[in-house]
């Protein structure tokens, strides 16, 4: 289970409690509370503002807490110093040391625990050897690209073997590609070394991709926390759901509600979803309103009846872009005015044209039904 320690894990517990951090009169955390178990990967993901950075600094060491605090291997860490927390740190920018070699970079952080010149020798070669940078030992960082750098940063900060790894925005200067590429690294090593990573990121695809738990974070709270699928197909709020991902927002009334199930009725119909569906932030009392959220990949375009808990509305194409393995359109629901998006992948698919009229199903057994409120990003 990704919300229990992970079996075998060498990594440790952290845990902050009522976590806050004042700049003056701004609030940047508003008592955060979190548990994140040995072993596990759990990205901060937020908007920038949201106090994700924040509270990786406090988790560093790097900034003091105003109040709260934040145990590290079941240890009181709230004001112990950076030094002595045991733990690795990969910035955004690297902070590789520009005068020192590659190998004397992975090394710093054995000086610093003074540990003789032959054992270091056997630690850089392993963790070099590890992401990949045996050839690279004798470069300085301007004779890097991105990438390159980027490695010497990580094995620099597991090469003392620490039982957390903290990483800040790491794939933010990279290319598509290298990010691509890096994000299943980055899990892979994860995977290796068993050690506690939290991953700081605004990327709603990295943190998709590569957590066991996610926590979203907005205006200096924790807004939900879960796995990546719980999150993405079951969201709270509308906020969780348009912020994780692409998500439509069809707004319904609601009829009936019974233990099993929930009938909601719109602009294109009346639907029924089970019971399971709905968000526990919802009141589902008659005449209430709410959104039915269906991602863009649940919107198909039509051709023929749709199978059974689908939907046909009309709408018409307002954008079409093309990026080969699929088209993504912006369309105008003829009876609402809604504007939805949909990701069309059908092979040997024709592209409709800006204007052009358009059927579409809509798959509502994967629709989940979600309050009004917090609607707005």
């Amino acid at each position: 289970m990704a919300n229990e320690p992970v079996g075998g894990a060498r990594g440790a517990t952290v845990v902050v409690t009522d976590l806050c951090k004042h700049y003056g009169t701004v609030n940047a955390l508003r008592g955060v509370n979190l548990t994140i178990h040995a072993g596990e990967f759990v990205s901060l993901l937020g908007a920038s503002g949201s106090g994700k950075s924040t509270l990786l600094k406090l988790i560093a060491g790097l900034e003091t807490v105003s109040s709260g605090q934040i145990l590290l291997g079941g240890l009181d860490a709230t004001r112990l110093p950076s030094e002595r927390r045991d733990i690795g740190m990969v910035f955004q920018d690297y902070a590789l040391f520009p005068s020192m070699t590659v190998a004397q970079n992975i090394a710093f952080p054995l000086r610093m625990r003074r540990m003789p010149a032959e054992e270091q020798c056997k630690h850089i070669a392993r963790v070099a050897a590890m992401v990949g940078i045996e050839a690279f030992l004798s470069r300085k960082p301007s004779q890097l690209s991105g990438g390159q750098q980027q490695r010497v940063a990580i094995a620099r900060a597991i090469v003392f073997d620490p039982k957390i790894l903290l990483l800040d925005e790491p794939l933010s200067a990279l290319d598509k590609n290298l990010r691509e590429q890096t994000k299943g690294e980055l899990k892979a090593l994860h995977e290796r070394l068993g050690v506690t990573i939290i991953y700081v990121t605004h990327d709603q695809s990295e943190a998709l991709a590569m957590s066991d738990r996610i926590a979203v974070l907005d205006q200096g709270d924790i807004v939900d926390v879960g796995t990546p699928t719980g999150l993405y197909s079951a969201p709270r709020t509308a906020f969780l759901a348009t912020f994780l991902g692409q998500a439509n927002l069809l707004p319904v009334t609601i009829e009936a509600s019974t233990e099993d199930d929930c009938t909601v009725s719109s602009a294109w119909g009346r639907a029924t979803l089970p019971r399971a569906r709905l968000s526990p932030d919802l009141q589902a009392t008659q005449g209430k309103a709410a959104f039915v959220v269906i991602r863009p990949e649940h919107l198909t375009v039509a051709e023929g009846d749709g199978p059974a808990g689908t939907i046909l509305i009309a709408v018409t194409v307002a954008q079409a872009l093309y990026n080969g393995s699929e088209t993504i359109y912006s369309a105008i629901c003829a009876a609402s005015g809604l504007a939805l998006t949909l990701r069309d992948n059908r092979p040997g698919r024709s592209i409709f044209a800006v204007g052009a009229s358009m059927p579409l199903n809509v798959d509502l057994s994967h629709g989940f039904l979600v309050p009004v409120s917090g609607a707005v990003v």
